[in-house]
């Protein structure tokens, strides 16, 4: 899984580049570090072997996006 850090840089709604890592995007007010937590937690529902509820996560996050 990618440094957390990293993703914090770029809006993954509004693509959004910001100067410096950011909890909520400044464009669109998207909740970027949740949007991260939720994606980490469904894959390591996945490698865990969860699959349904990794499934439930995976469908949070869209519905976020």
């Amino acid at each position: 899984m990618e440094d957390v850090n990293e993703n914090l840089w770029i809006c993954p709604i509004c693509s959004a580049e910001h100067p410096s890592p950011v909890i909520v995007c400044r464009r669109c007010e998207c909740q970027i570090l949740l949007l991260i937590k939720i994606k980490l937690t469904a894959h390591q529902l996945r490698q865990a072997g969860y699959l349904e509820m990794s499934q439930r996560f995976y469908d949070r996050e869209c519905e976020l996006s």
